[in-house]
């Protein structure tokens, strides 16, 4: 078998790298630091994590199939695994994000309330009903005893195969996305309210602890429309491949399918981007963390570590 490294694998190889590194950073931030008080750890973290997930046991094999030009495991099992595991993260990463938005819907709406409503422990329930729902979605394509899953040459990823389930997918594939959507729609349209510009103030000049609350959650919003933006023209392609399918696809379908479907997965890391330029919050807690890593590194040396301007002398 010939290798041809070809612009397709250096895009794979870019975003398997950028999600590994953006993701690991993030958890770092949430895990090592103390900047974000103002964000739902348990979903911001379950988010970071799906997305991991797709850098870890997605793309890398992606990597090979592409040099290759076609499936380079030949266990079946292997490619209804990724197909499975692909759609997991991603409804996971979706309802994750919806969490986010709940959580800053309620904070900044009924803080008298938030504390109750969205306590650690329901939270952490939350959080595990997400992932049970998403096991459920895959578990019957996954366990079927026909066809399951075929491997995509023109994106190099399996993929389950709706053609023979759909009523299943279309039954399910709404069921699942319809309420997630319908509720960042809805959490989203409250940032253009005069209510939430009233709480707004309140949150910035009285509640002290609540301040940056507004930012996260105009930043949540802005994560969650990239990810429902992106991922339009991939499913717009399925649903014409679906309505007019084509055994073999000409090279610019080919490309077609590829790119969109690369840029949706790119959601698994445009989110750090976002927080780093609009989250004064994750700015802090990112250099926190840079900071904290280089004086270990300074201390194991035996350098100086950099401190901060000396406190000023009581007069």
């Amino acid at each position: 078998m010939s290798i041809h490294f070809t612009f397709e694998t250096f895009i794979i190889c870019l975003e398997t790298l950028l999600i590994l590194t953006f993701n690991v950073l993030m958890l770092f931030v949430v895990g090592w630091t103390d900047a974000f008080k103002n964000i739902n750890k348990y979903f911001f973290t379950s988010v970071v994590f799906s997305d991991l997930l797709i850098g870890l046991v997605i793309t890398p094999f992606a990597i090979f199939s592409s040099l290759y030009g076609k499936w380079v495991y030949k266990d079946e099992t292997f490619c209804n695994t990724q197909a499975y595991l692909a759609a997991m993260c991603w409804i996971v990463s979706l309802y994750s994000m919806m969490w986010i938005n709940v959580d800053h819907y309620f904070a900044i709406r009924k803080p008298e309330r938030h504390e109750t409503l969205m306590s650690p422990v329901r939270s952490a329930c939350w959080v595990a009903l997400v992932w049970v729902a998403a096991l459920s979605f895959c578990g019957p394509p996954l366990f079927a005893l026909n066809e399951r899953t075929y491997f995509v040459k023109a994106t190099f990823l399996c993929v389950f195969a709706s053609q023979s389930n759909t009523a299943y997918f279309v039954t399910s594939g709404l069921l699942i996305t319809l309420p997630a959507v319908l509720t960042l729609v809805a959490t989203n349209a409250y940032l253009f309210t005069k209510a939430y510009n009233k709480t707004k103030l309140v949150c910035e000049k009285v509640l002290v602890d609540k301040a940056m609350r507004p930012q996260n959650y105009r930043v949540n919003a802005l994560n969650s429309l990239i990810f429902v933006v992106t991922w339009i023209p991939w499913c717009s392609v399925q649903i014409h491949q679906h309505v007019f399918p084509t055994p073999n696809l000409s090279p610019v379908m080919q490309r077609l399918h590829f790119y969109t479907l690369w840029v949706a997965i790119g959601n698994a890391w445009y989110k750090f981007i976002v927080y780093m330029i609009f989250s004064r919050e994750f700015m802090i807690g990112l250099r926190r963390f840079f900071c904290q890593v280089l004086c270990r590194c300074a201390c194991k040396c035996r350098l100086p570590c950099r401190q901060g301007p000396p406190p000023p002398v009581p007069v």
